[in-house]
């Protein structure tokens, strides 16, 4: 099995390719598994020219496009078994209905789900940033002055996982931050910070809304907006000015929200557990087909 996934820059959401299915999949036959990621884009697929290999099956498990418009072409050496999301299922197969959700969910079928669930918690309020914004703000301020506790997107997946899993509550830029506490069942709000800046807001929002409607999820966000007088000079500073200014209006944000509960959200547990079962075939039927 060839983990076909993107690994240019390391983040949590990506890595958990080659955490998560060496686990679910022991020597299974020789196929290219293209899984958790938005990555059913010919930006990214063509920068893997192993793919061009027909001789070779690739098995589409859980991705996502990044957008409404589909510019790669899939050969019969393509397997589409299911897809992040409505959105993506409709771009790619022409059809809504060819998802589950983001395959991460299939951490619930790991043997150690079980103890994640029931962690002892350590923080309140837990907030995960999107990997490329960690520079941008002073973190150990903002833990000083807010209490919240801080979780890289770019930690290892099993301390990830763990500190996630040891929260009560979780603020998410990152989607898989929010993904993560989902599954691991802890509430969570989506957070709109400066994720937005470093891909286009249609590409995020598409990405966002995609795993949202596969789970049936509202979209409740709060955003950071940096006041009007500096929007058009605040890029133009110096960076320690720059996370000086982020940090306060991200205290702010976080000390007028953190009383409103109602805020954060879970997926129906039904539909949770609905979504696992049909996860849980998927990864039979993989078994079944590839097992050596």
């Amino acid at each position: 099995m060839r983990l076909c996934y993107y690994s240019d820059s390391y983040n949590v959401g990506d890595a958990l390719n080659a955490w998560l299915w060496p686990q679910l999949f022991e020597e299974l036959e020789d196929f290219h598994l293209v899984g958790i990621g938005s990555i059913l884009s010919y930006s990214f697929l063509k920068t893997k020219p192993e793919l061009d290999d027909s001789r070779v099956k690739k098995i589409v498990f859980g991705s996502g496009a990044r957008s409404e418009k589909l510019d790669f072409k899939f050969g019969l050496d393509w397997e589409i078994r299911f897809l992040r999301g409505p959105l993506s299922s409709a771009t790619i197969t022409k059809q809504n209905n060819n998802f589950i959700t983001d395959s991460a969910y299939a951490i619930a079928l790991l043997p150690q789900y079980s103890a994640l669930v029931t962690q002892q918690k350590k923080y309140e309020i837990s907030l995960v940033p999107y990997f490329r914004s960690m520079k941008y703000f002073d973190w150990k301020m903002f833990t000083r002055q807010t209490g919240v506790h801080i979780i890289p997107s770019t930690l290892d997946c099993t301390t990830f996982i763990t500190e996630v899993s040891q929260s009560k509550l979780v603020i998410a830029e990152a989607m898989h931050g929010a993904i993560i506490a989902d599954i691991l069942r802890v509430p969570w709000l989506r957070l709109k910070l400066k994720a937005h800046h470093f891909e286009q807001e249609a590409t995020s929002e598409f990405k966002w809304s995609d795993w949202l409607l596969s789970m049936t999820l509202k979209n409740k966000t709060f955003s950071i907006q940096i006041p009007h007088h500096l929007s058009f000079t605040v890029r133009y500073f110096p960076l320690f000015i720059q996370r000086y200014i982020n940090t306060k209006l991200l205290i702010r944000a976080i000390q007028r929200s953190s009383s409103k509960t109602t805020s954060y959200q879970l997926s129906i547990k039904h539909i949770f557990n609905q979504k696992v079962t049909q996860l849980k075939k998927e990864v039979d039927w993989l078994r079944q087909h590839y097992s050596n």
